[in-house]
């Protein structure tokens, strides 16, 4: 099973069900505000004040429709930590990197958890909670990040050669 995930073909279906999960968060974030970038300065907060803010400016309206990007958002840190991890085993081979993907996975599930809590239950926003969050969204942005650049790089190496 380990073989067929890491295998290519799976690696080419894969990157479709990322881009259909994509796409879907991407069109139902665009009616929160309008502005993406929002949405995105929302979920890196740095402070509550800030969080709270942002979240009071969305509305009820806003918030349903924030609240509906979870459905496909909970299965998209799972497609691309598959698909990253994947990526690197094909340019790298077996090596202990194929894990930054999968943190970066599993800090996108804790961020996803978090953040829903807190805006179903905004009293906890001031609480240590909103820190773990925090803390979830950059660990997941920086190990994300740092594989798409161990994937260029290597890519780019292989092209040398």
């Amino acid at each position: 099973m380990n073989d067929y995930l890491l295998s290519p073909m799976f690696l080419k279906r894969l990157f479709v069900v990322y881009l259909l999960l994509q796409v879907s968060v991407a069109l139902i974030l665009r009616n929160v505000t309008g502005d993406p970038l929002d949405v995105l300065i929302f979920q890196c907060s740095i402070a509550p004040e800030s969080f709270k803010s942002i979240l009071e400016g969305w509305g009820e309206r806003g918030l349903s429709f924030y609240h509906a990007h979870y459905f496909p958002d909970f299965f998209l840190p799972i497609a691309y930590a598959l698909l990253l991890r994947g990526l690197i085993f094909q340019l790298r081979g077996k090596t202990r990197l194929m894990l930054l993907p999968v943190i970066a996975g599993i800090s996108d599930q804790v961020e996803n958890v978090i953040h829903f809590t807190l805006t179903l239950n905004q009293e906890l926003i001031f609480t240590p909670l909103f820190y773990v969050g925090m803390v979830a969204v950059y660990l997941k942005w920086f190990t994300a990040l740092l594989s798409v650049g161990l994937i260029g790089k290597a890519y780019l190496a292989s092209l040398k050669t």
